[in-house]
């Protein structure tokens, strides 16, 4: 049993461990909000992943589902889509637009933070780290309504202690078109990214195969690791230091999907050759993480004070064995030889 569910158990925690610590928004000293931080962000990736894998999806599934968990998140259990002076921080101010009651500059940032780094880098590890398991689902049926029950429970009182403590409820139109959003990433998510069946030629489900003929090389890992640290170290940079530089809100958010459309470009055609495997995908997350680890110094340095950074060299520290540990685990295998 234990050894069955240790790869739900490891994605339901290294999700938030992600997603708030790493990120520098709550410190390490607040271990203790780590179960209540999993129901949430945990059971979220859990829920987007094992959907994808029971019903025969990859990737492109779980980035679209992903997606509809940002929206649910930001859109209803905090609302700070909406809300002008959320948690006592004023984020709408840049960008604001009236007749939208929100800032798309903001949604575009959050939008992709959580797509990125709470699901997507999450389930990439684990993933990395089960590899043998990588494509199968990891709950029964009856697991995964647990799951969603705890995930719908996480947003209820999310949402009922937010709209208690900020004393703000957004409009029913915003709500409506919020719904709808994400219902309609939900259905995207199977209807354009269609199931395949087994593919024996490439030993495994072919939702994780190349689709073309490729015998070019995908990217070094330690490339493609390089450019996610650099791509998300300037979608973090851009964020921080356009508002201040007076940089109109439409360019920040103009750059900022560029970088993410750039990256899903240059992840999807990387896939298509026919070397892609476990080590690109976790040089993907590696980098991802690795953004976190320089990033979450300056988040939780503003946000508690440089006395709240020791605990975070600890973090850092930890989060970097588990790379390497992981990564060793993944080396290339040694060639076959021919005679």
């Amino acid at each position: 049993m234990s050894n069955r569910l240790a790869p739900v158990l490891c994605l339901f925690l290294i999700t938030p461990l992600i997603a708030e610590y790493l990120l520098g928004n709550v410190p390490v000293t607040w271990i203790v909000l780590l179960p209540i931080l999993s129901i949430l962000y945990g059971s979220g990736a859990v829920l987007v992943r094992e959907i994808a894998r029971r019903y025969g999806r990859g990737w492109p599934t779980m980035v679209t589902l992903a997606l509809s968990y940002a929206v649910v998140e930001e859109a209803f259990a905090t609302q700070s889509w909406f809300n002008p002076n959320f948690a006592g921080h004023r984020l709408l101010d840049y960008g604001y637009v009236a007749s939208l009651g929100t800032s798309p500059s903001w949604i575009i940032f959050v939008v992709i933070l959580h797509v990125a780094w709470s699901i997507c880098t999450p389930i990439a590890l684990t993933e990395a780290l089960f590899t043998k398991r990588r494509l199968e689902p990891w709950l029964s049926p009856r697991g995964l309504c647990v799951v969603g029950a705890l995930f719908i429970a996480s947003i209820a009182l999310l949402m009922a202690h937010f709209i208690t403590k900020d004393q703000f409820v957004a409009s029913p139109s915003q709500f409506a078109v919020s719904g709808v959003a994400a219902v309609m990433a939900i259905i995207a998510a199977f209807v354009l990214f269609p199931a395949r069946p087994v593919a024996s030629a490439f030993g495994a489900d072919s939702r994780e195969a190349p689709r073309v003929s490729n015998t070019k090389l995908a990217p070094n890992p330690w490339v493609l690791c390089a450019t996610t640290l650099a791509a998300g170290s300037a979608f973090y940079l851009i964020q921080e230091f356009a508002p201040k530089s007076g940089i109109p809100a439409w360019i920040t958010a103009i750059m900022s999907v560029s970088l993410a459309f750039g990256m899903l470009c240059l992840i999807a055609w990387s896939a298509r050759h026919s070397d892609w495997s476990d080590r690109h995908r976790f040089a993907l997350g590696s980098g991802a993480v690795l953004v976190y680890c320089w990033w979450g110094f300056a988040i939780e340095a503003d946000i508690y004070g440089t006395g709240a950074l020791p605990g975070r060299v600890l973090l850092v520290l930890i989060a970097l064995a588990f790379l390497v540990r992981t990564g060793r685990r993944l080396q290339r295998p040694k060639a076959k030889m021919h005679p």
